[in-house]
C-alpha cells in the first residue's frame, strides 16, 4: 500500500471506531451505479465539516484492491445491495488531498510537479515493468493497457486552488487544464470523484471539466442525504445521549436540501455532523465552527455591502427570507456581478440555506447566526448590532407571549432608531395563539397594525351568542350549551359569576332542562334550620336577597316559600351550600 496509490483503510477505520459513527455507506451504491458510465465523473461540494473527507476515506477503503476490507462493510447498509461484491476491492485507488500539495508549494506549477512526481514514484513500485514515461497520464495509460485494471481517483479539497489563489486566474486555468488532461475521456478512469466547498469554476466558453456532474448545496440531486446528518439520524443521537432535540434543532438545523425522485420532490433537513457530534458528546450546545478560512471570507464579503447586502443580513438575522438569482455566480470567490453572487457564495460556504421552491435564502441556525454576529462585531456596524440586539429582545418577548414588551420594543425602534412602522414586521407561528395578544397590545401603544390573517366568522361574539341560544334549545339546556351561552359575553351574568354558578352546577350534577327547573336546595349534614339565622341576617331575607350578596356568594329564593339558598366559595376552594 502507498500514501496515495491504494492507501488502505486506516482513515476509514478511525471513523468506524469513533464514539459516534453514522452509516453513510449508501453513497457507495450511488457511485457503483456510475462506474464505467458517462456519469462516472462526480463533483460533490459541501461546506466544511459536512463529512466530505470521511466519505472519500470510505470509498478508498471499499474500492482499493490492495486490502480485503469486507469485514469493515459487512455490517453496513451497502452490504445489502446487489452491487456490493461486484466492486469491493476491485480497483487501483488514487486518493489525494490537494490541500496538502498546495500548502507545500509556492506556485501552481510546483504543486502539479510535486503531485505527478509522488504518484509516478508509487506507480513504478507496483508496475515497474510497464512504466517508462515521466508523464503521469502516459504512465497510467500504459498500466491500464497492460493490466486492464482501472483506477478510481478520489480528490479531496480539489477547490483549494480557487480559495487560496483567488485572484490568480492563470494559475486556476493551469490547474483546471491539468485535471482535464489527466481525467477527461480516459479509459483508465472507472470513477473520478472530487469533493470541495465550491462547485467547478466557470470561465465562459472555457469548460475544462464539463464532464463532471455536480452535487451541490443548490442542487444535491440524489446524494443529498449522504453529506450531513438527516433529522431522523439526529433524533436517534439525541435519544442515545439524552439531549434535547428541539435545542439541537435550533442550534444546528436549517440546511434545506431538495431532491427529485421522479416527479416527487423530497426535502432533507440536514445538520452539520461535526457540530452535532461535539454537542452530543460534550452536552454543550455551542458554536463549533470556530474561525476557519471561510469565516475570514465571510467578513470580507459582508464588508463589501453589495447593493444593500448589509440590510439583507439584518433582515435575515431577524428571520426573513431573501430572494436571490443563483444563475450569475461564477463558482469562485472573486468574480462578483452583484449582491446575488455574494449570497450564492455564502450558500456554498454554509452561511446561508437555499430554499429551492421559492428561490430564497435564510440564515440556517443559531450556530451560523452567531458567526454573523461575530463577524460584524469587528466592523463599524453599530447600527446592525443594535438591530440584532433589538430583534433578539423582540423574539424573546414573542416567545414568552409578552405582547406589551413587543409593542414597547417596536415603539422604541421607531422613536430612537429612526425606523418606520412599515419597516417592521412581526412573524408568529400561529396567529390564532398570538394574534389577539399582539393586536390588543399594539392598540394600547398606539401602533398601527395590519394583521395578515383571516378570522373566522364563528369567532364573532354575537354569532357565538346566537349559536349558543340555538344549541340550548337543540340540546335541551345541556350543561355545555348553557355555559357556552353564559360565557359569550352577551348576558347579564359576568364571567366570574358564571364560574361560581358552574361550580355549583357541577357539584349538584345539574343537567338538562328539568335540572334547571328543580329546586336548588342542599342542606349540610347535621345543620339545623336555627343555625341559618346569622346567614339570613347577613345576606338578607327580603324578596330578592341576591341583590345584597357579596362577590363571593350566590343567594337565591327557592320555589318553596320561606326557604332560601346560600352558597359561598371558601378560600380553600370548597363550596359551602346552606339552605333554610
Amino acid at each position: 500500500m502507498g500514501n496515495y496509490l491504494n492507501p488502505g483503510s486506516a482513515l476509514f477505520r478511525y471513523s468506524l471506531q469513533s464514539e459516534i459513527y453514522v452509516d453513510k455507506s449508501g453513497l457507495i451504491e450511488k457511485t457503483n451505479r456510475r462506474i464505467n458510465t458517462e456519469q462516472r465523473y462526480i463533483c460533490v461540494s459541501r461546506p466544511r465539516r459536512f463529512g466530505k473527507s470521511m466519505a472519500a476515506n470510505m470509498l478508498a477503503a471499499y474500492y482499493g484492491r490492495e486490502e480485503n476490507t469486507e469485514e469493515l462493510f459487512e455490517q453496513l447498509c451497502i452490504s445489502k445491495e446487489n452491487s456490493y461484491k461486484e466492486h469491493l476491492n476491485h480497483y487501483d485507488v488514487i486518493r489525494i488531498n490537494m490541500q496538502e500539495f498546495l500548502s507545500l508549494s509556492r506556485s501552481v506549477e510546483e504543486m502539479l510537479d510535486m503531485l505527478q512526481t509522488r504518484l509516478l514514484r508509487e506507480l513504478k513500485k507496483i508496475y515497474p515493468e510497464y512504466i517508462d514515461s515521466e508523464l503521469l497520464v502516459f504512465a497510467m495509460q500504459d498500466v491500464y493497457a497492460e493490466t486492464k485494471c482501472q483506477f478510481v481517483i478520489l480528490l479531496d479539497e480539489w477547490d483549494c486552488m480557487f480559495r487560496e489563489y483567488k485572484e490568480d486566474i492563470e494559475a486556476q486555468k493551469k490547474y483546471l487544464d491539468f485535471l482535464r488532461m489527466w481525467l477527461k475521456d480516459k479509459e483508465y478512469v472507472a470513477l473520478a470523484y472530487m469533493t470541495g466547498i465550491l462547485p467547478i469554476k466557470k470561465y465562459g466558453s472555457h469548460s475544462a471539466l464539463n464532464m463532471f456532474t455536480e452535487y451541490s448545496m443548490l442542487n444535491p440531486r440524489d446524494m443529498a442525504e449522504f453529506f450531513g446528518f438527516t433529522e431522523e439520524e439526529v433524533k436517534i443521537l439525541c435519544t442515545q445521549y439524552d439531549r434535547n432535540f428541539q435545542e439541537t434543532q435550533a442550534w444546528y438545523d436549517g440546511y434545506e436540501l431538495v431532491t427529485l425522485d421522479g416527479k416527487n420532490k423530497k426535502t432533507y433537513a440536514m445538520y452539520s455532523p461535526k457540530s452535532v457530534v461535539d454537542a452530543m458528546v460534550s452536552g454543550v450546545f455551542d458554536n463549533y465552527w470556530n474561525q476557519t478560512e471561510t469565516y475570514e471570507a465571510l467578513k470580507a464579503y459582508i464588508r463589501m455591502n453589495f447593493e444593500g447586502l448589509k440590510d439583507d443580513i439584518v433582515r435575515m438575522l431577524a428571520g426573513e427570507r431573501i430572494r436571490i438569482n443563483i444563475g450569475t455566480f461564477s463558482n469562485d470567490m472573486t468574480s462578483f456581478q452583484g449582491r446575488d453572487d455574494v449570497l450564492t457564495l455564502l450558500v456554498h460556504l454554509g452561511y446561508l440555506s437555499y430554499h429551492w421552491p421559492d428561490r430564497t435564502v435564510t440564515i440556517p441556525n443559531k450556530e451560523v447566526s452567531q458567526e454573523y454576529v461575530n463577524a460584524i462585531s469587528t466592523m463599524n456596524w453599530s447600527e446592525v448590532i443594535r438591530s440584532v440586539d433589538a430583534s433578539r429582545r423582540l423574539l424573546r418577548d414573542l416567545w414568552e407571549m409578552n405582547a406589551d414588551a413587543v409593542a414597547e420594543g417596536i415603539r422604541r425602534l421607531v422613536r430612537k432608531e429612526q425606523y418606520r412602522y412599515r419597516d417592521i414586521g412581526v412573524i408568529v407561528s400561529d396567529m390564532n395563539v398570538y394574534g389577539d395578544y399582539l393586536e390588543q397590545a399594539f392598540e394600547n401603544y398606539g401602533i398601527p397594525v395590519f394583521m395578515d390573517h383571516k378570522r373566522s366568522i364563528l369567532l364573532n361574539s354575537f354569532v357565538e351568542y346566537i349559536r349558543s341560544l340555538l344549541n340550548m334549545v337543540k340540546d335541551n339546556f345541556s350543561y355545555e350549551s348553557v355555559f357556552r351561552y353564559l360565557r359569550c359575553g352577551m348576558s347579564d351574568i359576568s364571567r366570574s359569576e358564571a364560574d361560581k354558578l358552574e361550580n355549583y352546577v357541577i357539584g349538584l350534577g345539574i343537567r338538562g332542562y328539568k335540572g334547571w327547573q328543580n329546586r336548588w336546595i342542599r342542606r349540610m349534614k347535621g345543620m339545623e334550620e336555627e343555625e341559618m339565622g346569622p346567614h339570613l341576617q347577613r345576606y338578607g331575607s327580603g324578596p330578592d336577597p341576591g341583590d345584597q350578596r357579596d362577590p363571593g356568594a350566590f343567594c337565591r329564593r327557592d320555589r318553596n316559600p320561606g326557604r332560601w339558598l346560600f352558597r359561598k366559595k371558601e378560600n380553600s376552594g370548597r363550596i359551602l351550600s346552606l339552605s333554610v
